[in-house]
């Protein structure tokens, strides 16, 4: 009897040991599959959908599930809730449900497009639609901006992009006029009252590679100028009456400024893929008042909390396998830049989070939706070091050098526990190579290509993968 108590004991112990790992973390909702879904909150519940083509509405304080609907396809759309009408894209389905019962009003299938949903291994989301008088509008991979009757499922407006490019930006309207992007890096302006095109806007010449200049964002006006990310190092900002080019930032690293713009009290923030980097700006003159770099890469949008923004970060290079990735949240003071806090939270963070009383949730492609107390959060941050904040920089991996073997070079910053694998693409470990303290200084290791199970590894694409605590850094090469 005393032998189960004592264990009895342990086990609530390790439990509360581990539920105190991420104390801000007060709640999450396991949805059996990844999601990419951008989470809506409306009359206390959270609106969603995931990879398996589950439709979730959840309770807002328990995130006990309220109801669910199964679709035919993957659900990367952003819902959108008028009244007691939830609307959401699966695939090339539409559907609109009773928010509170989940029964279905009505649902407009695309039997006759037979386009991939997503483009590729980095088109993490569907364009979020827009709500204009009585119709709501969805953008299809067909090429084409489909109106629908919002009582009805009716289709009364069809417009169109040049060569049937997919649209997967998101819509946006501004005084009686829809806005969007397409697959070819073009930005359109069309007149909804006499569904007429009133202008188009090319953001490239030359396209320099297969996935370059892409538009698949969110769309934002402000003071007459049209904001959007896209898979370019240029950032452009369009005048809406001249529809021509107001100012543009190039990022000299190159890396797509890929995130979804957010304008907050006359400051311009986005950030991109592969530049790793948030940036804050003056919306009218382009003049650029701070950027973060941070781990990973964004595709979502950042959100303002009190004097802070918070924003996501995702694996992008964890879409070979299995692998969920690595999801970040980030914290910083928006008015300078300066960190307040991160965390590694779950698999790849690539959906722009919401906020509800003082309540931040997140939706991950490890399958969780959380919910994150933001006040609990923004206090952590004096545990930035024992996060293993920047602890670390991968200085250079050189494969080709000695073919019998792979030397890395890294730098640590300050005393920590540094843990060096070799992973494949799918993220298995094929090697540990380290996990020891280490002392301030440069550092360099040999990997004789042996796996943990002692055997040669076969030609091909690793990944080098170094942490120190929630902080995690990668970067791939070749074995020839």
């Amino acid at each position: 009897m005393m032998k189960k108590i004592l264990l009895g004991i342990l086990l609530v112990t390790l439990s509360f040991i581990k539920a105190q790992e991420k104390p801000f973390v007060i709640e999450k909702f396991d949805s059996k599959a990844r999601i990419s879904s951008n989470p809506v909150v409306n009359n206390n519940q959270i609106y969603f959908g995931n990879d398996d083509g589950v439709f979730f509405a959840l309770d807002v304080i328990t995130l006990e599930k309220r109801w669910s609907f199964k679709t035919a396809s993957i659900i990367r759309s952003k819902p959108v809730v008028r009244e007691n009408i939830v609307y959401f894209k699966s695939g090339f389905d539409v559907y609109a449900l009773h928010s509170q019962t989940g029964e279905k009003i009505w649902s407009h299938s695309k039997q006759a497009s037979k386009e991939a949903t997503q483009q590729d291994y980095w088109d993490y989301h569907s364009g979020i639609p827009v709500i204009h008088k009585s119709m709501i509008y969805f953008g299809f991979e067909d090429g084409a901006i489909y109106g629908f009757d919002l009582d009805t499922g009716e289709i009364k407006v069809k417009l169109k992009a040049d060569d049937d490019a997919s649209i997967k930006s998101g819509l946006f309207v501004d005084r009686d006029v829809l806005y969007f992007g397409d697959w070819n890096g073009k930005i359109y302006a069309y007149d909804l009252n006499k569904k007429e095109r009133l202008w188009k806007y090319d953001t490239y010449e030359k396209q320099e590679y297969p996935t370059f200049g892409q538009i698949n964002t969110e769309l934002t006006i402000y003071k007459d100028l049209l904001f959007f990310g896209a898979r370019n190092p240029e950032f452009q900002v369009i005048d809406i009456k001249s529809a021509q080019k107001k100012w543009s930032f190039i990022e000299k690293d190159g890396g797509w400024i890929s995130g979804d713009p957010l304008i907050y009290k006359d400051t311009l923030f986005i950030a991109g893929s592969d530049n790793h980097k948030l940036f804050a700006f003056d919306p009218v003159s382009g003049d650029k008042f701070w950027e973060y770099e941070f781990l990973f890469n964004n595709f979502s949008k950042p959100v303002i909390y009190k004097d802070y923004i918070l924003f996501t970060t995702g694996d992008a290079y964890s879409v070979y396998g299995k692998s969920k990735g690595f999801g970040y949240l980030y914290a910083l003071n928006r008015k300078d830049g300066s960190i307040v806090n991160f965390s590694l939270i779950g698999g790849n963070l690539n959906s722009t989070p919401v906020i509800n009383n003082d309540n931040l949730f997140l939706s991950s492609e490890d399958g969780y939706l959380y919910k994150i107390a933001i006040d609990i959060f923004l206090k952590e941050s004096g545990k930035l070091s024992e996060n293993g904040y920047r602890a670390f920089e991968i200085v250079d991996v050189d494969s080709e050098s000695d073919s019998n073997s792979v030397k890395i070079d890294y730098k640590v910053n300050y005393e920590s526990r540094i843990k060096i694998l070799i992973t494949d693409l799918s993220g298995i470990e094929v090697k540990n190579l380290h996990h020891h303290m280490n002392h301030k200084g440069a550092y360099n290791m040999v990997w004789d290509k042996m796996d943990n199970n002692n055997e040669k590894s076969k030609p091909g694409y690793y990944f080098v993968e170094i942490r120190a605590g929630d902080s995690v850094m990668k970067t791939f090469f070749k074995i020839e």
